[in-house]
């Protein structure tokens, strides 16, 4: 789905959005249905801006569960929270969420079709992290600067990762096997938690709960692996060499939290991983310091605090170098 954008701000579409919240509360007093008729007579607008949102909740309450509405569901509550990421009031979320829906379905004239048959669009800039619940009851919650498109089918339940991390909840269905699909490779789930992870040409995958098949690229030479079990992380580079290992899944995890823990991690690869979260870039300039080692725990989106953290125990100086670069190098 390509990116949508509601109408511009309208105040009277928007009054009649809030109106519309504050009326479907139970306990609406007589007092404040006379103001609503007061302010609906008042002009012919206020009528009409006030069915055009009535008609868009029953709408959006008659086909809550339809493939193409939960991705427009998603992209507008992504969208909301690109607008405005402090805390609002519920009845203003409320009625912002009716008002962009209002939007974004005039503008994309939605079919709502039979599940499962129009592909859905998941995406996330940098810095953001996204949870959705998929059409078949599954979890995913996208990292920062992902990107993923879901295509079920009756025979399965497929989902390319096009690019960035996701984490998978998958509800249990026999019938359907859930395929994670990452640069040309398939992993097949049943019921279970796993982590996949695009970094250039590598894919890892980490297992948290249950089992996943992992399937050779076809045409292929490669035998099958044995399916990867909890705690264990396939690494795949070049498309075709694979390794197993174990390791701390809620370590590579931590990103859900908002955090990334480093243990003895170099520090061109720390930064590397740091510049994910955000718009300001940290560079190291002395490539001396690249294999110092680092650990600890380091906030996601928060790249001055760890370059603070740097200077206060490395001896490394920071500059700023424009609003989005911060550059490192060995303190003189």
């Amino acid at each position: 789905m390509e990116s949508l954008q509601p109408h511009e701000d309208d105040p009277v579409r928007e009054a009649a959005a809030r109106w519309h919240e504050r009326l479907r509360d139970e306990n609406v007093t007589e007092a404040l249905r006379k103001e609503f008729d007061a302010w609906r007579m008042a002009s012919a607008a206020h009528q009409k801006a006030f069915d055009r949102v009535s008609e868009t909740w029953r709408a959006l309450q008659a086909h809550a569960t339809a493939a193409p509405l939960l991705a427009l569901r998603h992209e507008t509550a992504l969208m909301l929270t690109r607008r405005n990421r402090t805390a609002a009031r519920p009845l203003a979320w409320a009625a912002g969420f009716v008002l962009a829906m209002a939007g974004l379905l005039a503008v994309t004239q939605l079919s709502l079709r039979p599940f499962g048959r129009s592909p859905e669009h998941y995406a996330t800039a940098v810095g953001e992290r996204l949870t959705a619940t998929l059409p078949d009851g599954s979890h995913v919650t996208l990292n920062s600067g992902s990107e993923l498109r879901l295509a079920f089918q009756e025979s399965e339940r497929r989902v390319r990762l096009m690019r960035g991390q996701a984490l998978f909840e998958v509800a249990k269905d026999p019938t359907r096997p859930f395929v994670v699909e990452a640069t040309g490779r398939r992993f097949v789930a049943l019921g279970t938690v796993f982590d996949v992870r695009i970094d250039g040409h590598q894919v890892l995958l980490t297992m948290l709960e249950g089992s996943v098949r992992v399937e050779p690229r076809m045409p292929s030479k490669q035998v099958a692996l044995a399916p990867l079990t909890a705690g264990e992380q396939l690494r795949i580079d070049g498309g075709e060499v694979a390794t197993v290992r174990t390791t701390d899944a809620e370590k590579v995890t931590s990103w859900r939290r908002g955090q990334v823990i480093f243990e003895g991690t170099r520090l061109a690869e720390a930064i590397a991983e740091i510049n994910r979260y955000s718009d300001v870039q940290i560079e190291l300039l002395d490539p001396k310091l690249a294999d110092l080692k680092i650990s600890g725990a380091f906030a996601t989106g928060r790249p001055e605090l760890f370059v603070e953290a740097l200077t206060g125990y490395f001896p490394i100086e920071s500059h700023q170098a424009g609003g989005k670069r911060i550059v490192l190098e060995a303190r003189r």
